[in-house]
């Protein structure tokens, strides 16, 4: 942690992260937000103005722009405790507000907030602007928390009074609500007949044993004691979070919160438990499983049948739809039809009197032509047979006579009316082949006719050169035919125009039976608009069914998507106090350690104390006697040097003091970095070590000083004994720095694996996380693929539905073509058998206008040709459909493979991390056995050091034994000096090295402390102010705990400055003692040496 460059905040979030300003990374885990929104849901359900912005999709980003303009936060503090903000002066305008606006909104909700307890340090209407979300999030959390705390004060009136425990003089509105949720939980595991205890709500509930005691006495259905075999703690909080999903009151918390003890989520979790279980009126009761199991499957045979329902309003919908298009098309076709038959019955009047008119002109035409033959035939009778010539000229005025009868005929009426029919039958498409066919056969016969007439001429005209008479009434009968055929020509055009009377009747039958089928088209519009309109009814009535189901279903959901909220922020909250409660622990066990220690360290002092005491009594008798006469003479230099000695004690034991108590700020300030602490421990320890040396090498010199006339003689033994000792003590110092060098370097090397696991710990997790986004993303894409199909078989349905509809009109249109065109082939048959017998000329136009009919024919099936080639394509489209179907099928099962393929993945990966916290724990048990050995081997060293002291002690000893008292003096005044530039010189050395390591323990404790002041100040900030006013009793009872900490570590240190100086001062005495002893012993035993080899004997140890 210490390694790392930049200050994380709890833990890393792949989905959620994002960068703040000065290289301060700002996370927040995705659950604890799923959580937040899902709350404020539930709070403003209800709010109708808030209807088409709540609910907010908890799983996307969308709450932090939607609290920008303050309106949903501004209703969720008076949703929290109404009437904290004047809604009369909050702009509700969701549309039209400008920043200014929204500004002015947000200050009015920050101001609310605070006035409510909340933290808003460093906090304003700016943050939710630029969308900062750890801030938002914060103030989100503190909000949700003083909602549930409020609950939880509110309803610990309705619980009894043995359940809280309280006294005669306590009461319910003198309890805060975390007291409140601790005695409610302590009561029931009473009730179990649980001996467990809660004080807090971290490390008292890591083992899951007190929530499954409290919610075997609560819910014994759903829970029952027999997990607590499990040893595991994280599977058996997870098995128990199972349970608790089944009743919906997972919320607020996962495993791995409460293995890790995390307190905030789990006060939170409790809370909500508390209100659950008291039946909060804000929240709904609990249900029990079955019920829950029971109103699940009747939730989903409503939602079956509101979806059928659905279908069919759908499919009655689109219907109706086609069928007001039918009759639309309908009514446009009955308005052409009356346009039109409004235009034929204009045309027919205008033809009816035009035939009238023509037919009274050839009526008085034929009448004056039958006179004039009757006169014809009257004067032949009177005058006799006429001769050849005469008849030659008959028969030529009758031939001009036919052919004005034929010139007349061509342009009467029934020409015109030929023409006309002959016009609408061209407009006709079908058996046009049937029509040529009868042309042909019609030409034949007038072929027939001509050959026959000729024949018939020929004949006549050899009749007429045998007898004129014969011939004569032949002509005139004839003639008689002809007048006769006349008269029933003009019988026929009665005929037609009593049929075309009775037409004019048929057509206003018709008109009357349009007017029927309009009115009765009418009636079915009105039933079908009452029928839309009940299923308009229908329709809205099991919409307001399905709200109601969706409200009920949203209700229950809510309360599964709090407790995975809650358990989210639980998990985040765990990441956070783990650090600190294992920290806070060694620390703790640490301090015991070294009460016990100096504890046992005083007892056996005191001893030793008393020991060296008795001994300097007797020893001090005879030193008296000894030192009578050396006092005179260095009672000065004694005097001199005990001042300097004092004042560098003094000046050590300041600087001694000032060390410790910066070692004891710094170890609380840099309670996570414990590799650079102990290193830096090891340089003090050193330093005290080295001061240590200097003062018992001072108080060697005054020592030897006042022993120095009964040390003038010394052995070679001695000196011998002093060189294998310093060859021991280089040996051992050799030893002990290469043992150093070695525990430095594992040292290292832990901490590189330390840094490895944990950076590995890291890369897993991310990309766990990653795996897990890729997974969510595979899976909306297929529910995206799975839509796009539904929508696209739903097409296909629609227009495969169209295509039967317009096949369906294609069929009755031809219908109604042939049935048209059969009739008017029929009437043109008709009118050419009777027109053909007299109108042979009018074949050529006939096959000009059939010409044309062929054109329009061709036209027309051209046009039903395309159709076909649209149809076709059509076809061709739906089969695309269908294959792009079966395509995203195809992609469907391939995201699927691959979802199954990342699961897999992160199978593996979830194995790679329990490798991985295995590796960990085996690195954490190698470095406990590290620092075991470490402690050992501290031991051991300072053994090795206090062997060391005894035998510079000697060597000293047995180098100024040598010397005599003249020549000790003046060495004495040299070593004095010397002895002092060293001094002064070791004295500066140490000193520019307690500089250069205060200066580095400075910038390193100013840096840490910076970085954990703005930890703390984040995090502290927050719930500061909720504390205030709701936890004062608790403040001041920690504030007198704290004190009382603080007083003990005071006195701790004093004892621990003091004994480390009775130390020194019994060390001093026991060394003092055994010289003491020792110059005895070598003055009884050995005998003095000559004065020359002493001084060869110096001269070799001076070289």
């Amino acid at each position: 942690m210490s390694g790392m460059g930049t200050l994380t905040s709890r833990k890393l979030v792949s989905m959620g992260s994002f960068k703040g300003e000065s290289n301060i990374v700002h996370t927040y885990h995705d659950e604890e937000k799923q959580s937040l929104v899902e709350h404020v849901n539930f709070l403003l359900k209800e709010d109708k103005l808030l209807k088409s912005r709540i609910p907010i999709d908890p799983k996307s980003d969308i709450i932090f722009g939607s609290l920008k303009d303050g309106i949903i936060l501004c209703k969720l503090i008076n949703s929290i405790k109404p009437g904290t903000i004047n809604e009369s002066s909050v702009k509700m305008n969701m549309v039209k507000l400008n920043i200014f606006e929204m500004n002015v909104n947000l200050e009015a909700c920050l101001r609310g907030a605070k006035s409510i307890g909340c933290s808003i340090i460093n906090i304003g209407p700016v943050d939710f602007q630029e969308g900062k979300r750890h801030l938002i999030l914060s103030i989100l959390w503190q909000l949700v928390k003083i909602d549930l705390l409020n609950k939880v004060s509110k309803l610990a009136s309705r619980v009894k009074a043995e359940i809280l425990d309280l006294t005669e003089s306590e009461k319910v509105d003198d309890l805060v609500a975390d007291e409140i949720l601790i005695r409610w939980v302590n009561h029931h595991l009473h009730e179990a007949g649980s001996d467990r205890k809660v004080s807090n709500f971290s490390t008292d509930i890591k083992d899951c044993e007190v929530y499954i005691t409290l919610f075997n006495q609560l819910v014994p259905e759903t829970v029952s004691m027999d997990l607590l075999q499990e040893q595991d703690l994280l599977k058996r909080s997870s098995t128990f979070l199972e349970c608790l999903d089944r009743i919906q009151c997972k919320k607020f918390i996962t495993a791995s919160d409460i293995v890790n003890a995390n307190g905030r989520l789990n006060i939170a979790f409790i809370a909500y438990i508390f209100n659950r279980f008291n039946q909060a009126r804000e929240e709904e009761p609990v249900v029990p499983s079955e019920i829950i199991k029971i109103a699940n499957e009747k939730i989903a045979i409503n939602t079956q049948e509101i979806k059928s329902l659905e279908e069919q309003i759908d499919r009655y919908q689109e219907k109706h739809l086609e069928k007001l298009k039918v009759v639309e098309e309908i009514q446009q076709k009955l308005q052409e039809t009356k346009q039109e038959t409004k235009e034929l019955e204009i045309q027919f009047q205008e033809k009816l009197v035009v035939y009238e008119t023509k037919l009274d002109t050839q009526r008085t035409e034929y009448q004056s032509q039958i006179e004039q033959l009757e006169q014809q035939l009257l004067a032949i009778q009177e005058t006799g047979l006429p001769s050849e010539e005469e008849l030659n000229e008959l028969i030529a005025q009758e031939q001009l006579e036919i052919k004005l009868i034929q010139e007349s005929m061509e342009s009467s009426s029934i020409v015109v009316e030929f023409n006309e029919i002959e016009k609408q039958s061209q407009e006709n498409q079908i058996q046009i082949q049937q029509l040529k066919n009868v042309q042909e056969q019609y030409q034949q016969e007038i072929e027939q006719l001509k050959s026959q007439l000729e024949q018939e001429k020929d004949s006549t005209i050899q009749q007429l050169g045998g007898t004129q008479l014969v011939e004569t009434k032949k002509k005139l009968e004839q003639v008689k035919q002809q007048a006769s055929e006349i008269q029933s020509q003009i019988t026929q055009l009665k005929t037609d125009e009593k049929v075309l009377s009775n037409t004019l009747d048929e057509t206003k039958e018709d008109r009357k039976r349009i007017s029927l089928a309009k009115k009765k088209i009418q009636d079915q519009l009105t039933r079908a608009k009452e029928n839309t309109e009940k299923m308009v009814k229908t329709k809205v009535e099991t919409q307001r069914n399905i709200d109601k189901t969706t409200r009920q279903v949203k209700d229950l959901q809510g309360d599964i998507d709090r407790l995975h909220n809650d358990k989210i922020y639980i998990q985040q909250q765990t990441s956070v106090l783990r650090v600190e409660t294992i920290e806070a622990e060694e620390q703790l066990e640490e301090i015991k350690v070294e009460k016990k220690r100096l504890l046992v360290k005083k007892s056996e002092k005191q001893q030793d104390l008393l020991e060296v005491e008795m001994e300097l009594d007797a020893v001090l008798v005879e030193k008296d006697i000894l030192v009578q006469d050396t006092k005179a003479k260095h009672r000065e230099t004694i005097f001199n040097m005990k001042r300097k000695y004092e004042m560098e004690k003094k000046e050590i034991k300041q600087e001694t003091t000032e060390i410790s108590e910066k070692l004891i700020v710094t170890a609380n300030q840099l309670l996570k970095q414990e590799y650079e602490t102990e290193s830096e421990k090891r340089h003090l320890e050193l330093l005290q070590l080295k001061n240590r040396d200097t003062a018992r090498d001072i108080h060697f010199e005054t020592i030897e000083k006042q022993v120095l006339e009964k040390e003038t003689e010394k052995t070679v033994k001695e000196s011998e004994k002093t060189s294998q000792l310093l060859a021991q003590e280089k040996k051992i110092n050799q030893l002990l720095e290469e043992k150093n060098v070695q525990l430095y370097k594992e040292k290292s090397l832990l901490r590189q694996e330390n840094n490895q696991a944990a950076n590995e710990a890291f890369v897993i997790n991310r990309e766990n996380r990653e795996i897990e986004q890729k997974v969510e993303s595979i899976n909306i894409e297929t529910d995206q693929n799975l839509m796009m199909a539904q929508k696209i078989e739903l097409l296909t349905i629609e227009t495969e539905a169209e295509n039967e509809i317009k096949k369906a009109e294609l069929k009755d249109e031809k219908r109604r073509l042939k049935k048209t065109i059969s009739s008017m082939v029929e009437q043109e048959k008709e009118l050419l058998g009777k027109i053909e017998s007299e109108m042979g000329q009018d074949l050529i136009r006939l096959k000009a206008q059939h010409d044309l009919l062929k054109q329009d024919i061709q036209e027309k099936m051209l046009a039903s040709e395309d159709l076909e080639l649209k149809q076709q394509r059509f076809n061709d489209r739906i089969s695309k459909n269908d294959k792009e179907i079966d395509s995203v099928k195809a992609k469907i099962e391939r995201r699927e493979k691959e979802t199954k393929k990342a699961k897999d993945e992160k199978m593996k990966l979830e194995t790679l991390l329990s490798q991985a916290k295995g590796k960990i724990e085996d690195i954490k048990k190698a470095k406990d056995q590290f620092n075991k050995e470490v402690e050992v081997t501290s031991t051991k060293s300072k053994l090795l050091a206090d062997n060391l002291s005894q035998a510079s002690k000697t060597k000293k000893t047995a180098e100024q034994s040598k010397k005599e008292l003249e020549d000790k003096l003046a060495q004495l005044a040299s070593l004095k000096l010397d002895s002092e530039q060293s001094h002064k010189k070791k004295i500066e050395e140490m000193e520019a090295k307690r500089q250069q390591e205060r200066e580095k323990l400075k910038s390193s404790s100013e840096k840490d402390h910076n970085r954990l002041r703005e930890k703390l100040e984040k995090e502290f900030k927050e719930q500061e102010e909720d504390f205030i006013k709701k936890k004062q009793s608790q403040i001041n009872r920690t504030a007198e705990s704290i004190s009382k900490l603080k007083k003990e570590g005071e006195r701790i240190d004093q004892k621990i400055v003091s004994d480390k100086e009775e130390y020194q001062l019994q060390l001093e005495r026991k060394k003092r003692k055994e010289d003491r002893e020792k110059l005895k012993q070598q003055s009884q035993q050995q005998q003095p040496l000559d004065d020359g080899a002493s001084k060869q004997q110096d001269i070799d140890i001076v070289e």
